[in-house]
């Protein structure tokens, strides 16, 4: 079963909607520094409520 968080399926956004318009996402280190970040607070808060949760390598490092 796949997770409904796009982060923890390892998904890099391509843009930001601001304003009601599209904003292309620059790829570079920090966004992929902040998308780590993500994952593993995600998996972590996930893996309190789900004891026997099987925790994934992170996609991001």
């Amino acid at each position: 079963m796949e997770s409904a968080i796009p982060i923890l399926e390892g998904a890099v956004p391509a843009c930001v909607f601001e304003e009601g318009q599209a904003l292309a996402i620059e790829l570079d280190g920090e966004l992929i520094s902040r998308l780590s970040d993500a994952f593993e607070e995600h998996q972590y808060m996930l893996s309190l409520t789900n004891p026997g949760m099987t925790l994934r390598a992170n996609p991001y490092e």
